[in-house]
């Protein structure tokens, strides 16, 4: 089965494309600053999801 990347652009219209498509349209220097750009969203989500909790009252050990 076929994979489909969907890409929603301004107004109401959305297009699906599949990867082998959207690969063979994309200028490589675009590509490359897509794959580290999407690298940059992992690592910030990933810093997010595991930031240190702060204690609370009950979890202060005297």
């Amino acid at each position: 089965m076929t994979k489909f990347i969907e890409i929603k652009l301004s107004g109401k219209a959305v297009m699906y494309l599949t990867e082998r498509e959207l690969l063979n349209g994309l200028d490589p220097n675009i590509y490359i600053a897509a794959i580290k750009r999407g690298k940059a969203f992992s690592r910030s989500r990933k810093m997010r999801e595991h930031q240190p909790k702060l204690p609370t009252r009950d979890r202060l050990s005297f």
